[in-house]
């Protein structure tokens, strides 16, 4: 039986592209399959979809008729094992101090005797054009074609039945790329799979067996490779692979590329080169032999048709030729031209209306409101919030949190987690001071006074929450720059501290979203079976170390990008670039804020609420 990918109606719940869209794909065996498509069109999340870095929301996923989850929080074992993904950034994936060691690390879920991780090791280095010698480096003092080679490595060491592969090219100098192709054709006559996102069609098209095209979330059926490459050719604009436009430059020229036969979507350069010289000498022939030639047509001028009239026996050939071709377009490429929802050009070429709406909204929505109203009207909802006195007043004022963040719940999904576990302290807490000892029982009244302070303080953390994704940092650097220039006189250092609230909300987000991606790449390659973005307690070490080395060359690359700019050198004095300007919008928006704080301070005051 063979190990076919299926997904059915798949939805992941965050994540670009295919968020909240169902999707149905499936990946034949033993054939290298490409996924194309234009950025932001879901490629990466379905990759990561299928390797488990994603959990859905629903649908499922199949390996072989056997699923990727064995509950819904928990990953097939055995599934994992079958696969093995590279991402798009190798350096992403690193963990210890030595190439030899991620080697060691990618290998540990197998159990490998030494003998034979010795000689996989070794056959994995050969097959990738490394060096032993490269064993004992860091991986981080490596090239970018080495850390490409070193993940692909890696990969090979494991010898997984399926390689899932994220823009491999990526960095790969003329030779890296030779050795992927013929990794990829060892792999196929192997009986083992591929799936591999590119935008390098003129290196991997002539490789692959089938085509997959994502369009704004949506999988179009496989194509036969060559099917899509003749409905390539037939647009021959900038999405199409250089051969291709070459192809149809040479037509337009009068001369007659030949079809490639066995499949192969175009001739490889020197059997083309080798075809249009045989053209070009029958040429010469034809234009030496005609009645009206001139003597000096054998000094070269016939060697080159003209772009605007070729010679006659060209002419005719570019015409058979093209006729021929769009034939065999129409009956070959029918499965491409008709059997999908639309050109697959198109679908590789540009994004979606429906993608760029949503880019629109969400740029538009993060630069609506200054951030001086953001934060006024912040810090009147949360005054507000905690005049509360009693649990009427709690009561409406998370039912008012509610309503402002439901408009604003996808910039709380990042933080989903933090906010389960302060609730779950809040728990912890309300019972722990309700436990009385003497006499033993419980106190509902001090309980209840706990939960009502903590929960006061949850709302008041949620309100702030958005905030980071409302605005962005350079937007809060000219605010606070802005509203505090008047104490330039006092020398109070106005620019440090707008940089450093800058920086500050800037890695908030940051450091969540670089643990959850170390989390997720050592559970890709430790297999382990937990849900994506959970370390188990035995991982601690092998994320935590990676996390704050990442930590420390990120904040050594702000460190450059400041020196760069010229910081802690520059006049404070000097005039900025933009200003920020308070509209009406800004204005309505502190307006309202400063009614509700009224409203609900009034009424817990009355003893209203």
């Amino acid at each position: 039986m063979g190990k076919d990918w299926k997904v059915s109606e798949l939805i992941v719940a965050a994540g670009s592209g295919m968020a909240n869209r169902a999707v149905n794909a499936f990946f034949r065996d033993g054939r290298i399959t490409l996924l194309v498509g234009a950025n932001g069109s879901g490629k990466t999340t379905l990759l990561e979809s299928l390797a488990g870095l994603r959990q859905p929301a629903s649908g499922a996923v199949e390996l072989g008729g056997e699923s990727l989850w064995s509950g819904r929080r928990k990953l097939n074992r055995s599934v994992l094992l079958a696969l093995g993904i590279a991402p798009q950034h190798a350096e992403s994936q690193w963990f210890t101090g030595s190439a030899r060691r991620e080697l060691d690390y990618s290998m540990k879920p197998y159990r490998l005797a030494e003998p034979e991780r010795e000689q996989r090791i070794r056959e994995a280095l050969e097959r990738t054009g490394l060096g032993p010698e490269l064993l004992q480096r860091d991986p981080w003092t490596l090239s970018g074609g080495q850390q490409r080679r070193l993940a692909l490595a890696c990969l090979l060491a494991c010898r997984p039945h399926w390689l899932l592969l994220d823009e491999p090219t990526a960095g790969l100098d003329a030779e890296g790329i030779r050795r992927l192709c013929a990794i990829l054709e060892a792999h196929r006559r192997e009986g083992r799979g591929a799936v591999v996102v590119t935008h390098d069609l003129d290196a991997l098209l002539p490789l692959a067996d089938d085509v997959v095209v994502m369009d704004g979330g949506t999988v179009r059926e496989a194509v036969p490779a060559a099917a899509y490459a003749r409905s390539l050719a037939r647009e021959a604009g900038p999405a199409a692979p250089q051969a291709l436009r070459t192809a149809a430059e040479l037509a337009a020229a009068g001369f007659a590329p030949p079809q490639p036969e066995g499949g192969a979507p175009w001739l490889p350069p020197r059997a083309l080169a080798a075809e249009l010289a045989a053209q070009l000498g029958r040429g010469r022939e034809a234009h030496a032999n005609a009645p009206t030639a001139r003597n000096d047509a054998a000094s070269g001028a016939a060697i080159q048709p003209a772009a605007n009239e070729p010679p006659a026996m060209l002419r005719s050939a570019g015409t058979a030729g093209a006729s021929r071709t769009e034939g065999a377009t129409r009956t070959e490429g029918a499965a491409c031209a008709e059997g999908t929802s639309g050109a697959p050009v198109a679908a590789a070429g540009a994004h979606s209306a429906a993608s760029k709406r949503f880019e629109a909204a969400g740029r538009f929505e993060a630069r609506l409101f200054d951030p001086r109203a953001l934060l006024a009207a912040y810090m009147l909802l949360a005054a507000a919030v905690l005049q509360q006195r009693g649990w009427a007043g709690a009561a409406v004022a998370s039912a008012l949190t509610a309503a402002l963040l439901w408009p604003l719940r996808r910039y709380l999904r990042p933080y989903a987690g933090a906010v389960k576990a302060y609730a779950l302290l809040i728990f912890i807490m309300t019972a722990l001071a309700g436990i009385r000892l003497q006499p033993p029982g419980f106190d509902t009244a001090a309980a209840s006074l706990t939960l009502l302070r903590l929960g006061k303080l949850l709302l008041v953390m949620l309100l702030g929450l958005p905030l980071l994704g409302l605005t962005t940092p350079l937007r809060l650097q000219q605010a606070i720059e802005q509203s505090l220039a008047w104490t330039r006189r006092l020398r109070v250092p106005v620019h440090s501290i707008a940089l450093t609230v800058a920086l500050v909300f800037r890695f908030i987000p940051l450091l969540a979203a670089e643990w959850h991606r170390f989390a997720r790449i050592a559970c890709a390659r430790g297999k382990t079976n937990s849900r994506p973005g959970s370390v188990p307690p035995a991982m601690l070490k092998a994320v935590l170390i990676p996390f704050l080395l990442s930590l420390l060359r990120l904040a050594d690359g702000v460190a450059d990008a400041l020196e760069a700019r010229g910081f802690g050198s520059r006049d404070e004095g000097a005039a900025p670039g933009t200003r920020l300007r308070f509209t009406r919008a800004d204005a309505i928006l502190v307006m309202a804020a400063l009614v509700l704080f009224i409203c609900l301070f009034l009424a817990a005051r009355s003893g209203t609420l």
